[in-house]
């Protein structure tokens, strides 16, 4: 597919291979905004900082692959596709991009081609899908075929933060959820009188025994400040290689935090989140470092403050967290993805379909990492973070994206003649909503705002007794800014931010059993909104269609939004069931 585009910088060629088949990139745009190439940019298809190796080895990585940080042994992974080929095309910078290079990127894979994309990239400015020039070539993507994943945005946990292109309606717009799975590193303080205890962390880095807690807040860096977040280096010699230095998360990356205690002369970072911060994010760091979250952090500084320079601490290397031992309940949304409902920025106009469509696993993911790492930070680019590993554990809903992209590539093996709107709609109307909870903070359980349709499900999804489509003509049609309607649109969700006292849909399903198959269909939904749908029992015999209409009547303007669920049950067991 395409092949292996020769790199503009006389680089180290790299050749294509029966994994990855196409290697291409599309930087023009970005080397004109940018004002050229930065030194240890590569000009080529070549990864500069990780996150596009990290997102491709997840949705598409080789099976059984031992995984090593630091030289700690992580365990073998895996992509979600492990046998499907990889093609890379390459759309940005360490100062991000500009939409025409990525607009060619896509171009370019759907003359290629490619079955499916995952776009891990986004903005936060949540812009008019149709009229927004990277959205519009993804609908010409899936007019021709072509599932497409793209990351929700990590803006959360406030409303209204779904980005772009995650709001158009035909991408599948992918929030993030925590697993069964955690890098986890337990915290031991010692010093006078009596010192906070139970303390964890987390981290992919190797441990420490008994170095020195020096809270950052009130020590200069370079740049002057002293509000202890470490947004800036300080000067060698400002620490020792036993110290290990608290600092307040925000602003700028963690790692670069540790970068900046790093040239300081310190030996190891303890992180803590920032108020606003819910969860335990880790990443690739230049020298032993945990993260904390926010209550831990204030016992830490209050604590140091009233020993200073009595304080020592220890810390296990990341380890392997399941359950039961997870301080975080499976399928629990993460803090940071972003949320809906799906406002339009430009004018702060509702788009009547739901967002995000679906949660997928998107904190502590191990999967690929560049070896030479080249990004930026406060507008200067350079080799940041730790250098020579070809793993890492990060988070974002980048990194829940591929979990959907290869689940697609999955589907479209096992349905080859199925649309991409109806992948999309079979991993929508089989997912888990039945465990997610609104954040790491509460037991509040989550809204399909906070988690779409719930957390994928690989198992049910290969096993929908049906599916809804949509064609090219009617998402160009439900323009609302033409006087058209997206709630009108096939899809697998019902949404209305208009109902003042009765609101219907109407939604085409179609059989993708091989048997008769029938189906008991149940609505439920809060106290002020009743829900119903006609007909409440149906039968599909194999390729036949049922229409289904569906009815809210609102008791009384409230002024806010109301949720439900409508449920199908199947008469064959190995059919999953749907909602």
């Amino acid at each position: 597919v395409g092949g292996c585009s020769a790199p503009a910088d006389g680089s180290q060629p790299y050749s294509c291979n029966n994994k990855l088949i196409g290697v291409q990139y599309f930087l023009d745009g970005y080397v004109a905004a940018s004002g050229g190439i930065y030194d240890g940019l590569f000009y080529s298809g070549r990864d500069d900082d990780g996150h596009g190796t990290h997102t491709a080895s997840t949705a598409a990585g080789n099976e059984n692959v031992a995984a090593a940080i630091y030289g700690l042994n992580f365990g073998n992974v895996s992509g979600m596709a492990p046998r499907a080929h990889v093609a890379a095309y390459k759309g940005l910078g360490p100062l991000g991009g500009v939409t025409s290079d990525l607009s060619a990127a896509i171009e370019q894979a759907v003359l290629d081609g490619v079955d499916v994309i995952n776009y891990s990239v986004g903005s936060n400015f949540a812009s008019d899908p149709w009229v927004d020039a990277d959205a519009l070539a993804y609908l010409a993507a899936r007019e021709a075929g072509v599932f497409v994943a793209t990351s929700a945005g990590n803006a959360g946990p406030g409303v209204a933060t779904i980005g772009s292109p995650a709001n158009a309606p035909w991408v599948m717009s992918v929030g993030a959820s925590y697993f069964n799975r955690l890098y986890l590193s337990d915290i031991t303080i010692s010093g006078p009188g009596t010192p906070p205890t139970g303390l964890y962390g987390a981290t992919s880095t190797p441990g420490i025994d008994n170095f020195n807690l020096i809270d950052a807040e009130g020590i200069s860096t370079q740049a002057d400040e002293t509000d202890g977040r470490c947004n800036t280096p300080f000067a060698p010699g400002t620490f020792q290689a036993t110290d290990v230095v608290l600092c307040e998360s925000g602003d700028i990356a963690t790692w670069a935090k540790a970068d900046h205690v790093n040239a300081g002369g310190a030996g190891a970072m303890i992180v803590y989140n920032s108020a606003e911060a819910y969860d335990l994010n880790s990443y690739l760091y230049a020298i032993p470092s945990v993260r904390v979250l926010y209550e831990a952090g204030l016992a830490l500084k209050s604590y140091v403050a009233a020993n200073a320079g009595q304080v020592q601490v220890s810390f296990t290397q990341g380890q392997r967290i399941t359950a039961p031992d997870l301080r975080v309940p499976v399928d629990t949304v993460v803090g940071f993805s972003s949320r809906g409902p799906n406002m339009n920025a430009n004018t702060n106009q509702l788009i009547n379909v739901l967002k995000p469509d679906i949660t997928a696993p998107g904190i502590h993911i191990l999967a690929g990492a560049s070896p030479e790492s080249v990004t930026e930070v406060n507008g200067q680019v350079g080799p940041y973070g730790a250098q020579g590993q070809l793993f890492q554990l990060i988070q974002g809903t980048s990194m829940s994206s591929p979990h959907v992209a290869g689940l697609g590539a999955l589907m479209a093996a096992l349905h080859p003649d199925w649309s991409p709107a109806q992948i999309q709609s079979a991993l929508m109307t089989t997912a888990n909503s039945a465990h997610n909870a609104r954040s790491p903070e509460g037991d509040d359980p989550a809204t399909p705002f906070d988690m779409g349709a719930g957390r994928v499900d690989m198992t049910r999804a290969g096993r929908a007794g049906f599916v809804l489509d949509v064609n090219g003509a009617d998402y160009r049609a439900a323009d609302p800014f033409a006087g058209g309607d997206p709630s009108a649109l096939n899809v697998a969700s019902l949404t209305d931010g208009d109902c003042v006292s009765r609101c219907s849909w109407t939604r085409v399903v179609q059989s993708s059993w091989a048997q008769p198959v029938n189906w008991l269909v149940a609505a439920s939904s809060a106290p002020s909104l009743t829900l119903s749908v006609e007909p409440t029992t149906f039968t599909l015999e194999p390729g036949a269609s049922q229409t289904l209409t569906f009815t809210a009547a609102v008791a009384q303007a409230v002024d806010t939004w109301a949720f439900g669920e409508i449920d199908f049950t199947a008469s064959i067991s190995d059919v999953a069931p749907a909602h």
